[in-house]
């Protein structure tokens, strides 16, 4: 038996995933050289920066899937999870979570819209950069020349539609019940396991990988094999229902939820001067 394994399209992929994380890092400090941390423009950006990159890393999985099958794309996705994470600011990337802290008045309505409108921005240009990306690099690769002429899109499922659906609404609820049982120090790794096998089994059993609305939109979004509507009920709503069906389940807390009647801004303490009895 042969043993033998081109390793040219993961070297492909690792340096358009490596230039994409460092590109992305560069925006990254040029924002904190303008905005301060916490404001409206910053959580825009690093939101947008974090969405841009995940999503068109996401666009290279394909060159993983095809040469190296689910393994590969089991490593490239826990691999990019664990190193994004230390650069990605506290970005969600996900709509999720953010969803479920301005249900539970945890993020005001005006961080919740600059959040999705950074997400839905971020995803429609990932596609855009990774389409550039492979133009200029198709004469040195061939694998970047076969996606920029025939990038695959097609929802092709392996089982019949209601479970594909299903699967969305159980993935999510189980990604929200482990990650509100698992301690911050041992989340950094156990989280992109799961989210990874996780994808890898949707990949292999369902067919399309989802669980993240923002991710799924800008790679498969328009694609045959299903309409606008039952796209959106598949791979937006059947997630949020599935994750907040969760949090409503378990009640561990994933974030500090402010008290009812507590002014907002806190008013600075002012010292008064004691009267001269």
């Amino acid at each position: 038996m042969s043993s033998d394994i081109n390793w040219t399209p993961a070297v492909t992929a690792v340096t358009f995933y490596a230039f994409v994380i460092v590109t992305a890092e560069v925006c990254r400090k040029t924002v904190e050289q303008f905005y301060r941390k916490g404001s409206q423009p910053y959580l825009f950006f690093m939101e947008l920066i974090a969405v841009t990159q995940q999503c068109t890393c996401v666009y290279e999985n394909a060159i993983m899937i095809k040469n190296y099958g689910p393994i590969g794309f089991f490593s490239a996705v826990f691999t990019i999870l664990v190193v994004t994470a230390q650069y990605n600011r506290g970005a969600y990337i996900s709509p999720l979570l953010p969803v479920e802290m301005a249900w539970k008045e945890a993020m005001d309505s005006v961080t919740l819209l600059t959040l999705l409108a950074a997400q839905t921005l971020g995803g429609y240009s990932a596609s855009r950069i990774a389409d550039s990306l492979w133009y200029y690099t198709s004469g040195y690769s061939a694998e970047h020349a076969q996606l920029y002429s025939n990038l695959p899109c097609a929802l092709k499922y392996h089982v019949p539609f209601i479970f594909a659906l299903g699967y969305e609404f159980l993935g999510c609820f189980v990604l929200r019940l482990v990650l509100s049982n698992l301690s911050l120090k041992y989340r950094r790794y156990i989280m992109p396991f799961v989210t990874s096998a996780a994808l890898t089994f949707a990949l292999v059993y369902v067919g399309v990988p989802g669980l993240n609305p923002v991710t799924t939109s800008s790679r498969l979004m328009g694609c045959p094999g299903l309409d606008l509507q039952w796209f959106m009920i598949t791979y937006w709503t059947a997630p949020v229902l599935g994750w907040m069906a969760a949090s409503y389940i378990d009640r561990k807390k994933l974030f500090k939820v402010p008290k009812k009647g507590n002014p907002v801004p806190e008013q600075p303490k002012v010292n008064k001067k004691k009267k001269n009895k």
